[in-house]
């Protein structure tokens, strides 16, 4: 007999699954991944999405997402109002 393994899943931009230790979950509309740990809270594994410049970046960006600027290579984290350059 074979075991099928599903995933949980949100369809909703911005949403952070509730999850029980052990779980991972992915949101389809941002394409984030997320896992829990044992005795801690859904946590989004970090990922890079890529623009051609900070100019084309979202208004508002997603905790837990690296942000790349193509024309200068740099990276940019959102942090609360603003980008802030990484590294």
């Amino acid at each position: 007999m074979a075991n099928t393994v599903r995933i949980l899943r949100s369809t909703t931009a911005g949403n952070t699954p509730s999850l029980v230790s052990g779980q991972i979950a992915i949101n389809e509309a941002d394409g984030r991944l997320f896992y829990r740990a044992s005795g801690g809270t859904a946590t989004p594994l970090p990922s890079v999405v890529s623009y051609a410049t900070t100019a084309s970046f979202p208004a508002t960006g997603l905790a837990g997402l690296l942000y790349l600027a193509s024309d200068t290579s740099k990276l940019y984290r959102w942090e609360s109002t603003i980008y802030v350059e990484v590294g």
